[in-house]
């Protein structure tokens, strides 16, 4: 697990308005994952889910070398 922060300021100019945004996001990542060993290569499969605001999920593979 980990705990990520996320911020984002965003100027938009149009003819007749002036936007500025920013947001300031915190969060927690939980991430369970295995490894597949092959002689000198590794495969890691893993599942992440992200609690923010919008929390979502993910599945990633990697291979290590």
């Amino acid at each position: 697990g980990a705990l990520f922060s996320h911020f984002s300021w965003v100027n938009v100019e149009t003819n007749t308005k002036k936007y500025d945004m920013q947001d300031l996001t915190v969060g927690l990542l939980l991430e369970g994952g295995f490894f597949v060993v092959f002689k000198k290569l590794t495969l890691d499969f893993s599942v992440k889910y992200f609690f923010d605001r919008n929390s979502y999920g993910g599945l990633g593979a990697s291979i290590l070398f």
